[in-house]
Formats: C-alpha cells, sequence, structure tokens
C-alpha cells in the first residue's frame, strides 16, 4: 500500500517549527520531530510501506502506528496503486511562526459616513489605493513566508475589483482563506464570484457579516437608513445558496452592544435563530475611532451583565433543546466551552493577547500592524517586506511581552481570566486596562459561577488550542 498526503494538506511554518496544515479549513497539527516531517514527506503516493520504513530504518509496526494517527484524522489514504503528488512545503528562515494575517485590502466603505462606532474613524475614504495587483503580489510573498491563514476586511472589501483575484492567488497559494468580514449592504457580481469561487473550491471560510439590532430602527441609526433591509437580505442569500449547494462556508454575525440596543439582546438572539446562522458574535466595543466622539453608545457596569447572563442562560437552554447556533459574548463566555468542558486561563508567563502572538494585520496603504486596531505601523510591507517586519526587535518585543510585565496586576486575583486586557485600550504595552479590571470582576461574580455549574474546567494549557 502506499500512503499519500490528501491534496488539501501542505506544510507550513518556521525552521525547527513546523506544521501539516489544511487548506480548506481551519486545522493545524504540530510535527514536533524533523523525522516526523520527513516521513510525512515521503507519504507522496510514489513509497511504499516497506519502502518508507526501510527508508528511515523504522519498524514497520511503529510507522504503521504513527500513520495510523494521520489516516484516523484523514490526512493521509493508504492507496493500492502509485500516486505522485508533490507535498508544498514553506517556511519562513527562524521562528516565530508568522502563522496569520489579516489584511484591510481597502480603504473605501460604502458606510462611512454613517457607522458611529467604526474603529477606523476618519480613515475611510481618503489617501492612496493600493493596486489589486499588488496585494496578489504580497499574497506570493506571504506564502513564501510560511504564512497559513489570510483573512480579508477594508474598509468595505466587496467593494474591492479585485477581491475575486485576490482570493484565486490565496488559493493557488494553497493558503487558507480563514475569514471575511463584510457589513453586507452590497449584492453584486463582485460577491457573486466570490461565493463562486468558496463554492468551487469547498472552503470552508467564514463570512462575518454586521448587524447592530434585531429591527430597522436599532440597525439603521446606526449603519444608515436602509442598510438593515440590505445586510438582511445578503445573509438570507448566503444561507440560501449554502442550502441549494451544500456549501461549506459558515455565516457569522458581528454585533457591537451599546446603550442603545443591549436590552434587546433576548429578541435580537431568536431573530437571528430564524435567519439559520452559524454563530452570534458580541462586543461591547472600545474608546477608538469614531466610538470616541459617540461615547455615549458604549455600555457597562451591572446592566450590562444583567443582560449578557440572561442571554447566556437562554442559549444554555436554547443548546440543549437542539440549537445548533452558537455564541460569543465578547471574551466572557462562548458556546465551545460548553462543548469541550474547558475555557483558558492566564498566568505571568503567559504573553498579551497570546490568541494573536503569531499574527499581525496589513492597513490599506501596506503598513504592519500589531492587530487590525492598533494604529501604529512597524514598517510597510511593500516598501521592505514582510520578512523584516515580522522579525524585527520591535514587533517581537510586543508580541512575546510577558503578563508578569505589568507589575501592578501581577499579584490580581482577575489576572488568570483578563490576562492584563487590552493593550489598545491601556494605551501602553505595560500599562493597566482599567477598564478590564471592572468587567472581569462582574465575569467573575456573574458569568464564571454559570460555567462552572455545568462542568467547565479552567486550565492554562496552550498546547491544547
Amino acid at each position: 500500500m502506499y500512503p499519500r498526503v490528501k491534496d488539501c494538506f501542505v506544510i507550513r511554518g518556521a525552521e525547527g517549527d513546523q506544521y501539516i496544515v489544511d487548506t480548506k479549513k481551519f486545522r493545524i497539527i504540530p510535527l514536533r520531530d524533523s523525522l516526523f516531517v520527513d516521513i510525512i514527506l515521503a507519504c507522496n503516493g510514489s513509497n511504499n510501506v516497506s519502502r518508507i520504513a526501510k527508508k528511515f530504518d523504522v519498524n514497520i509496526d511503529d510507522l504503521m502506528s504513527f500513520l495510523d494517527l494521520f489516516i484516523s484524522e484523514e490526512i493521509i489514504k493508504m492507496l493500492p496503486i502509485k500516486k505522485h503528488r508533490e507535498i508544498t512545503v514553506k517556511l519562513c528562515s527562524q521562528q516565530p511562526w508568522l502563522r496569520e494575517v489579516h489584511l484591510d485590502i481597502t480603504n473605501r466603505c460604502n458606510l462611512a459616513n454613517f457607522c458611529r462606532h467604526c474603529f477606523r474613524g476618519e480613515k475611510l475614504n481618503i489617501g492612496k489605493v493600493v493596486d489589486g495587483h499588488m496585494w496578489i503580489g504580497l499574497i506570493k510573498e506571504l506564502s513564501n513566508f510560511g504564512v497559513y491563514n489570510v483573512a480579508i476586511s477594508g474598509g468595505e472589501p466587496m467593494l474591492e475589483k479585485s477581491l475575486p483575484n485576490i482570493l484565486k492567488s490565496i488559493v493557488k497559494e494553497e493558503m487558507l482563506l480563514g475569514a471575511i468580514f463584510t457589513n453586507g449592504t452590497i449584492w453584486s457580481k463582485i460577491v457573486e464570484e466570490v461565493v463562486a469561487i468558496i463554492i468551487d473550491k469547498n472552503i470552508s471560510t467564514t463570512f462575518y457579516i454586521s448587524l447592530d439590532g434585531p429591527n430597522r430602527e436599532l440597525h439603521d441609526k446606526n449603519r444608515g437608513r436602509g442598510s438593515f433591509d440590505k445586510t438582511v437580505s445578503f445573509i438570507k442569500k448566503m444561507v440560501s445558496i449554502r442550502e441549494k449547494t451544500g456549501a461549506s462556508y459558515k455565516i457569522s454575525v458581528n454585533s457591537l452592544i451599546s446603550s442603545e440596543n443591549f436590552r434587546d439582546l433576548a429578541a435580537w438572539y431568536d431573530y437571528l435563530l430564524g435567519l439559520r446562522i452559524d454563530r452570534w458574535r458580541l462586543t461591547s466595543g472600545r474608546l477608538v475611532g469614531n466610538l470616541k466622539d459617540n461615547h455615549f453608545l458604549v455600555v457597562g457596569g451591572e446592566s450590562l451583565f444583567d443582560e449578557y447572563v440572561g442571554l447566556i442562560r437562554k442559549h444554555i437552554i436554547d443548546r440543549q433543546a437542539g440549537s445548533e447556533m452558537l455564541l460569543n459574548v465578547e471574551s466572557f463566555f462562548n458556546t465551545n466551552m460548553l462543548v469541550d468542558k474547558t475555557a483558558y486561563i492566564f498566568s505571568g508567563e503567559n504573553v498579551m493577547c497570546d490568541y494573536k502572538q503569531n499574527a499581525c494585520s496589513v492597513e490599506p496603504n501596506g503598513n504592519v500592524q500589531f492587530c487590525t486596531s492598533w494604529n501604529k505601523s512597524f514598517g510597510n510591507v511593500f516598501d521592505i517586506g514582510i520578512e523584516k517586519i515580522w522579525q524585527s526587535k520591535e514587533m517581537q518585543v510586543m508580541k512575546n511581552n510577558p503578563i508578569k510585565n505589568i507589575s501592578e496586576c501581577l499579584y490580581c486575583d482577575l489576572l488568570e481570566f483578563c490576562g492584563v486586557g487590552c493593550r489598545l485600550v491601556a494605551k501602553d504595552i505595560n500599562s493597566k486596562d482599567k477598564q478590564s479590571c471592572e468587567r472581569y470582576k462582574m465575569f467573575v461574580e456573574r458569568i464564571l459561577p454559570i460555567l462552572s455549574d455545568y462542568g467547565v474546567k479552567f486550565i492554562n494549557d496552550r498546547s491544547e488550542i
């Protein structure tokens, strides 16, 4: 028999830190030994088991035990005849691995004059336009650097004429299209082509669509008259196309919880259930961009957590009744905590923002940032390239800054849950995020007991993420 790695799997990572990854859906399997990498590369459909065992001087039974792990995960298939494939290997020259890049491919947005909370604020619809060919060239550069996962946003990416070709480039480079963020108000030939590419290539990407209320009054107050109907129509079309074609993409609704809509969470939840989306993600926002000028929209305190607790309890009851929609309530709760019976906590040795430790974002003008919200450039990718920027001392100091460096938080009982909060809110790499203190105190008092009642255990082992 000839073991062969399936076509959708490639090897990416950094020298000495390699992974076999799925280009159709987010899936990463570490290859913790160079021998493992060599054996996987030998599983190209041209070598039978005996030849591989002889080549690497391993016992056939031991080899089969190793291969069975990948066969059971449907990564390797045993073939009766030879069928060769070249297994792509793309690695950056040194650690750490840049695993994920968020590309904001345009600063154009059709709702720029309306959205009162947009974190981009006055940066929309100004500045030079980067040609689509430059984005395609960047994708090739990112691929050669070992990058695995690419997310697409803007501005409004559905306004970018080169978007279909950008997606084709991601597919051609055997990378994963992890996400597309959109306000869902535009249905055009560009959108139809984007959806067609995703269906044709069977990519399990996620469309993140913004909806700021369960009715016209609430949503349109934030995004302009007529926006609610357009976005709901967009969602319904995406659901209908998926059901007709059997496509594997996901539909997630992103919502900004404000002083104007936080009392409507239960009705909103029921409305989204009726739309048959996959996930609802809630955030109450941060005082950046337009939200700084519209700070009256920011909601917090006991009243917000009253609504959050009610929503979480409602969600648990619905899940027990068979509902499949997932729920993310900021960083306080997500459905997978209940499914996996696990949530992750922090210690002083963890790095700040560790979930994005191997990621960065690229602005519409090519400036590389720590994340999409932090308006600090580490260099322009079109001028000096991703490798120099990612491996720069300044970037890596931020990406690897341990929680314990914020000394005033180190012995706080909330640290294991808040992880010292958001650097954007703190406004400094080593300062305290005071907003998180109040919020996580309420989390411990109000939401943590719910998780504990349902058997959720809290662990610090990031290797299980």
